[in-house]
């Protein structure tokens, strides 16, 4: 039996396929006629809608993509159809969208309406799934959802969650095993896969019959090329191409051509500042032994070298004690 497990993977990505999504809608079970008479209090029209008959309603499905709780298309209904015993559609419903177009995190919501009076509907229940698995392969095959009562799907998963984890819910598990044999890890034997199938279907009416919520069952398309099933691994184009960019930015050189010249405006702050400070105390400064050594190192200085702001307040302090150097002539022309 081991020869038979397939060890192949066969995919498609997503982004290569430009085509849209189809979703079959099966069969609904479970929805219970309570009558609420304090709702039929509030609201006398209700009496008439779908629900509040004896025969069964004539009730619609209205199936929407969204995306971070927001629509990535607008919502497609199933069509009219009269019902007779059971509510079973069995229609796939084209949804306006492809699957190049469709996130990682792409959610399908189902919301089953109701007739409620003339041009207005009640929702009897909602339900979401991802398209996506945890590993970014789009699911396949038929998925029963569970059904929450009185909500609209909202695009938010925790809201309206169709597959919910429990210990004693059996149909999680066993769908697992049935995904497993799908896709070829668990070996095939005829006679018995007859007998455990049949033996899922019987246990799934049970936990529909006992369980306090409807079930909404849906199927998933599959992606055949030449007799052989690819599945469809989330992708998108151009992806893993690595962008460079910088963590700074790069130094701009802006030219100026007032760089490394005077500031006329700070230098007429300096003479304006040293005039006032400036008095009859000047005449008669004379400096400590330090600062004629620093008046000597300024007025040996070149020409052509630029004063310091400090060095001028020094010379202008004590120009009238450098008057009798003739050294220094040139240094205090420059800062008066």
């Amino acid at each position: 039996m081991s020869n038979n497990l397939n060890s192949t993977f066969n995919y498609v990505y997503s982004c290569s396929l430009e085509t849209n999504v189809q979703i079959k809608i099966g069969t609904l079970e479970g929805i219970k006629h309570n009558i609420d008479y304090e709702k039929i209090l509030n609201d006398p029209m209700k009496k008439f809608s779908g629900l509040y008959q004896k025969q069964i309603s004539d009730l619609v499905v209205y199936c929407q993509v969204y995306s971070d709780s927001k629509p990535l298309s607008l919502p497609v209904s199933t069509s009219y159809k009269h019902f007779t015993n059971r509510w079973s559609w069995n229609e796939w419903v084209i949804l306006p969208i492809q699957f190049s177009d469709l996130p990682r995190n792409s959610l399908l919501t189902l919301t089953v309406y109701d007739c409620a009076g003339p041009a207005s509907m009640t929702a009897v229940g909602g339900t979401s799934i991802s398209l996506f698995g945890k590993h970014g392969v789009f699911r396949q095959g038929m998925i029963d959802l569970r059904v929450w009562p009185d909500r609209e799907a909202d695009g938010n998963v925790s809201s309206t969650p169709g597959k919910c984890l429990s210990d004693t819910n059996r149909m999680q598990s066993l769908a697992k095993l049935a995904k497993q044999h799908r896709n070829g890890n668990i070996p095939e034997v005829d006679w018995l896969d007859r007998l455990t199938f049949r033996e899922i279907e019987l246990i799934n009416e049970k936990e529909k019959k006992t369980s306090n919520y409807p079930y909404l069952m849906i199927e998933f398309p599959e992606i055949i090329s030449n007799g052989t099933v690819y599945s469809v691994v989330y992708y998108e184009q151009d992806g893993d191409e690595i962008y460079p960019f910088r963590v700074n930015p790069d130094i701009v050189t802006v030219p100026d051509a007032e760089v490394m010249q005077e500031n006329l405006v700070e230098s007429k702050h300096h003479k304006l500042a040293r005039s006032l400070r400036s008095g009859i105390s000047d005449k008669d400064a004379k400096p400590t032994a330090t600062i004629r050594d620093m008046l000597n190192t300024i007025v040996g200085y070149p020409p052509t070298k630029i004063l310091t702001t400090e060095e001028q307040d020094l010379i202008w302090k004590y120009r009238f004690y450098l008057c009798n150097q003739k050294k220094s002539s040139y240094k205090i022309s420059r800062v008066c």
